[in-house]
């Protein structure tokens, strides 16, 4: 009998060992999904939160011009945009030689503790819909489109005006 609990032994021992690795693994996982999505949320609400910032500028100047041009009347201005910010950073490379090869090394130009940023780029307005009084009037849709489209350079296609209520 003794041959027969030996191999239950064994067989109880593998069992327990593979939910030990599935365990560590699937705790691994979970830890990386919870560091990755920290990061990313973070990096997302600030994206997010500087792409608002951003339209909601744009909105509140274009609902101010559009209701000094005549014809329009209480305006209303949504814009999307497609993105985020983007920066450029100062880098500076060098080549090394370590046992006879030749690589490139690149570094980071930190001023004050920061990256020195030669350029910043806004994100790209896909979409703005404005709703207005006087959009019954054609020669009213198409100032307010002209004015968009040159202020803005979007094109006219990304442009909806429509009659407010």
């Amino acid at each position: 009998m003794k041959p027969i609990e030996d191999k239950q032994v064994v067989n109880k021992t593998k069992s327990i060992k593979k939910e030990y690795v599935f365990i560590a693994v699937l705790l691994v996982v979970v830890i990386a999904i919870f560091i990755s999505n920290g990061n990313l949320f973070s990096a997302v609400n600030s994206g997010e939160h500087g792409n608002l910032d951003y339209a909601s500028k744009i909105e509140s100047k274009l609902e101010k011009l559009l209701s000094e041009v005549q014809g329009v009347g209480k305006v209303k201005v949504f814009v999307t945009t497609d993105g985020s910010f983007s920066e450029v950073v100062l880098k500076d490379s060098k080549q090394e030689t370590v046992n006879g090869e030749k690589t490139t090394v690149e570094s980071v130009i930190l001023v004050g503790g920061k990256p020195y940023v030669t350029k910043t780029s806004n994100p790209n307005i896909i979409g703005i819909a404005v709703v207005c009084q006087g959009a019954d009037s054609l020669s009213v849709k198409l100032n307010v489109t002209e004015i968009i489209t040159t202020t803005l350079s979007v094109s006219a296609d990304c442009v909806r005006i429509i009659k407010m209520k």
